[in-house]
């Protein structure tokens, strides 16, 4: 067996047979061999592990009445009793227990014994035909029912089991191996994942300062490119308000946007006479005085926007 223990043939003893016999599983002996020793038996040439099935008229049969309780202890009153009542120790036989009878308030117990010194006795012949006494067993109806047990004295099976035992856990390694080696493999190239994606975490980094500062090199391209198309159209600006604006006018304040132009400033004429002559230069959209005019000790203090698309 696998986890080496030990396996025993039905030894039969038949009232018919003659010989030594192997029927099937089972072995078959003249039923006298229990008692004496038979003659003309051939011995076998290989040892054979058997359980001797003892017919029941070969045992003494003991009955025992006790109480029916659920705490009774029937192998220890069965003990008791045959201490008490036979003149045998508990050394000098084998004995073994039926199922019990149970009748209204009491039980009946059958006990069947036999000598040790009988059962050894037999324990013996059959060794000397070759066949090992695993377990000595009463045939008690359908039943078997132990009567003395020498597995083991023949337990040879403790190297099988220890040789099993590696097997099955090499096996089970194996098979945990086998479950768990995509996990390793998995959990490999998950790693080689992570690097490679932190590789890539700091190529995009680079990437984006690289990217912001060829922004920042844009923006002052853009902003130089403005400011040199920006100048002729400043100075153009500059000169036509030389040639409008009159003598006599000087300007303290002027905010250039994109879209429109503001003047602050006095002159010793009127804030309208220089609204009118900036109307008459079309570099000048839609001039208008923004706020109201004061008056000074030398003229008027004005504000004047008009629209022009000049980028500062």
């Amino acid at each position: 067996m696998f986890l080496g223990l030990v396996s025993a043939r039905p030894l039969i003893f038949d009232v018919d047979a003659e010989s030594l016999n192997k029927v099937g599983r089972s072995v078959q002996v003249p039923r006298a061999l229990i008692t004496d020793r038979v003659n003309g038996l051939k011995p076998l040439k290989r040892p054979i592990i058997v359980d001797a099935m003892i017919p029941a008229d070969h045992l003494l049969e003991r009955r025992i009445n006790v109480p029916n309780t659920k705490s009774t202890d029937f192998p220890k009153l069965a003990t008791l009793d045959l201490a008490r009542k036979t003149p045998f120790g508990s050394n000098d036989v084998n004995w073994t227990l039926s199922e019990p009878e149970r009748t209204g308030d009491r039980v009946i117990l059958t006990q069947w014994v036999a000598r040790r010194s009988d059962v050894a006795g037999l324990r013996e012949r059959l060794h000397r035909l070759g066949l090992v006494v695993r377990q000595v067993r009463l045939i008690d109806h359908a039943k078997a029912l132990p009567l003395a047990d020498y597995t083991k004295e023949i337990d040879n099976g403790r190297v099988w089991r220890v040789l099993n035992s590696g097997l099955a856990t090499i096996a089970l390694a194996a098979m945990v191996g086998i479950w768990a080696w995509p996990g390793l493999v998995a959990s490999r190239d998950l790693e080689a994942l992570e690097a490679e994606l932190t590789t890539l975490r700091g190529d995009a980094v680079a990437a984006r300062q690289r990217v912001e500062g060829l922004r920042a090199e844009e923006v002052e391209r853009v902003a130089y490119l403005a400011a040199v198309n920006a100048g002729p159209q400043l100075s153009g600006l500059l000169r036509d308000l030389t040639i409008a604006l009159p003598d006599g006018t000087y300007l303290t304040d002027m905010n250039i946007t994109p879209v429109r132009t503001t003047l602050t400033g006095e002159t010793d004429t009127s804030a309208a006479d220089i609204v009118l002559r900036l109307s008459q230069n079309d570099a000048f959209g839609n001039p208008r005085t923004s706020g109201p005019v004061q008056r000074t000790g030398l003229g008027e203090r004005f504000q004047i926007v008009f629209d022009r698309a000049v980028s500062p």
